[in-house]
């Protein structure tokens, strides 16, 4: 496998599909294939769906509860300007497909929650809605939230070149079931919500994939029916 190929998951298949959208976006994209590659994780609804709306984007670089992000994220701060462009992107596309929706509103809680298990990855560095604790995305909201029922949803992505939120958007944008997802199309649906949690992180390729190694960023979007108190800090009490 070279650059030129896509390494994706879904619910339906594991593997290169040259007929699914991730795999026509490279191709519309060869010309920069050798500077950009992807690996991208299916979204994780454990037993929810998704949701998403709000209003204008703030940085995860402003942190929550007093916790500095350089220190706590250990050498992988946040990278904002790719955080705040993907979701002004995905906002715009969810002011216009049918039903339209409101625009994501970031929660500091929830920026905080996926800010750590964005930076788990980059760190430790493979691709997974599953940490190194075991738990997904809903049980990390409850486990450092206010709310042991809350039903969240994430999507993920691993993406080689220099980070950009405009190239993680598209690749988002080019899977059927990660637009579904933040469109909050059947089933990917929590109300709808307007509350979202956004990360980035620069990172070199999963270990293990055909693009261990290579330089590139994480992204990550959380969804939840509604915004996350937090009731502790996952860089606190879960180290990375």
């Amino acid at each position: 496998m070279n650059a030129r190929h896509l390494l994706a998951k879904s619910r339906t298949f594991d593997g290169i599909n040259p007929s699914h959208g991730f795999w026509r976006f490279i191709m519309r994209h060869r010309s920069a294939a050798l500077n950009l590659s992807l690996l991208i994780a299916l979204i994780s609804c454990n037993d929810a769906a998704l949701t998403a709306p709000g209003s204008q984007p703030v940085s995860t670089s402003e942190c929550t509860i007093g916790v500095d992000c350089q220190a706590t994220t250990a050498g992988y701060p946040p990278i904002p300007a790719v955080e705040i462009e993907l979701l002004t992107l995905i906002n715009a596309e969810r002011a216009i497909q049918g039903p339209p929706r409101p625009a994501l509103e970031r929660d500091l809680g929830m920026d905080r929650i996926i800010l750590w298990h964005v930076t788990e990855m980059a760190k430790q560095k493979f691709l997974s809605h599953t940490d190194k604790q075991g738990r997904r995305s809903e049980a990390r909201a409850r486990a450092y939230g206010d709310d042991p029922q809350i039903r969240c949803l994430e999507i993920i992505q691993w993406w080689g070149g220099t980070p950009s939120g405009r190239v993680h958007y598209e690749g988002y944008n080019a899977s059927p079931s990660h637009r579904a997802g933040y469109l909050e199309q059947a089933p990917y649906s929590l109300g709808p919500t307007k509350w979202a949690g956004v990360a980035a992180v620069a990172g070199t390729g999963p270990e293990g994939s055909a693009f261990e190694g290579r330089p590139g960023s994480y992204t990550g979007v959380l969804l939840c029916e509604h915004r996350v108190t937090l009731s502790s800090d996952p860089f606190e009490t879960s180290g990375n």
